[in-house]
């Protein structure tokens, strides 16, 4: 096939859960702006190349499809050759799992079936479906990051993209790189020391956690941290209160409750934003309606009324 290449802006949480094909994602931001962030694909066909970079500081829980692996490379600095290699890694699970992702980090992820590579089949076997890769090894891993974020880049990679020949070429080549990598055992599990792993369990937490529940209290039960190490790992992974996070996850899951009643149209017409606020622990409507209108750039009545005003035109 040939090949295919899209970069979407994205305002609405929406297109950017949409923005990967046979995946389930959920954004959910938890710092007030504009511009959400911007997603680009790289499509042939069996093996996809994507770039996600968001612009505001979001929680990303999302589930892969069955049968297919990912390789991430986390990236900072300016696109192509100027950027800084984070992190490296790869999944191959369909559970659901949970990053925070930052702005000015650009997450380029390549997805295709793992049974293309049976080298990766083995390794998720050993390391439990992910792990992350040694920077320095052999087989140049930061500079492949670096070359498909080039490619992928809206302006950058724009003429790499008009050469036939190299795309008809790129999809081997990457494949080729990936084997090397799983081949040479240049893997490990990913292991998280200090803050980090505290952090970690939050965000695992966070991801199944309902709004109910969600209290310093409830997430140190549920984690075996204590409190003082949850607040001091959310303070430094993520430059954000723990209370303030609890209170913007919050927040989201009240969007995703206001959409559900907005979805299920003429059923749900009695639905009320306070019912809808109180349930997720908002006791003050007015303070509700002000935080909900800076993280998402609308008042919660408009998200509730949205489809339903439609409908009765």
């Amino acid at each position: 096939m040939t090949p295919t290449y899209r970069h979407t802006l994205c305002h609405a949480i929406e297109e950017l859960e949409c923005g990967m094909p046979g995946w389930e994602q959920r954004y959910h931001p938890v710092a007030p702006g504009g511009v959400l962030g911007e997603i680009s694909r790289l499509d042939f066909g069996t093996l996809s190349i994507y770039c996600e970079e968001m612009q505001r500081l979001t929680l990303n829980s999302f589930s892969m499809p069955e049968g297919r692996l990912a390789v991430y490379f986390l990236l900072g600095g300016t696109e192509g050759g100027g950027s800084s290699l984070l992190e490296a890694g790869f999944a191959m699970t369909a559970r659901w799992l949970t990053m925070l992702q930052r702005p000015g980090v650009r997450c380029i992820s390549v997805e295709l079936p793992v049974d293309l590579l049976p080298a990766a089949k083995e390794v998720g076997a050993q390391l439990g479906y992910s792990g992350v890769f040694h920077h320095q090894s052999k087989g140049g891993i930061a500079q492949t990051g670096q070359w498909l974020d080039f490619l992928i880049s809206p302006t950058d990679g724009a003429y790499s993209r008009g050469n036939a020949s190299l795309l008809a070429i790129a999809p081997g080549l990457i494949t080729d790189r990936l084997t090397l990598w799983f081949e040479e055992r240049v893997w490990a599990r990913k292991r998280r020391e200090g803050t980090a792993r505290a952090f970690a369990a939050t965000l695992d937490w966070l991801a199944a956690a309902e709004a109910v529940d969600m209290t310093v209290t409830q997430l140190s039960a549920a984690t075996g941290f204590d409190s003082r190490t949850l607040r001091r790992a959310s303070m430094a992974e993520a430059g954000l209160g723990l209370d303030r996070l609890l209170t913007m996850q919050r927040l989201n899951l009240a969007r995703r409750a206001l959409l559900t009643a907005r979805e299920t149209g003429g059923r749900e017409r009695a639905a009320k934003v306070s019912d809808i606020a109180l349930d997720h622990g908002f006791l003050h409507w007015g303070r509700f309606a002000g935080q909900y209108r800076a993280m998402f750039g609308e008042r919660p009545t408009d998200t509730l009324r949205g489809r339903l005003a439609l409908a009765g035109e």
